[in-house]
């Protein structure tokens, strides 16, 4: 497909997770990765690409435990104090 689709651009959906990341980072033409929810992971991407890349946050705005992303307050300090870099 990808020979016959040279221009593709890829949009990678679902919750990033640090078993398929390497693999994900690598498909040709990736624009954007939603979503991520770990600080950990936002540095590991970093750390790989060199393209720009669009990255969707998943924030956890109500706190509960069993459901994933950011706590805001956290990332709210993360993002103004370290993320306007990337």
């Amino acid at each position: 497909m990808a020979s016959s689709c040279e221009n593709i651009r890829w949009h990678y959906i679902g919750s990033l997770q640090k078993k398929s990341l390497n693999h994900v980072l690598k498909s040709p033409n990736l624009t954007s990765v939603q979503t991520i929810s770990k600080f950990e992971l936002i540095k590991m991407v970093e750390d790989r690409i060199s393209a720009e890349l669009t990255i969707m946050i998943q924030i956890n705005t109500s706190g509960e435990s069993e459901k994933s992303g950011f706590d805001s307050e956290k990332f709210d300090g993360f993002f103004f104090n370290t993320a306007r870099g990337l």
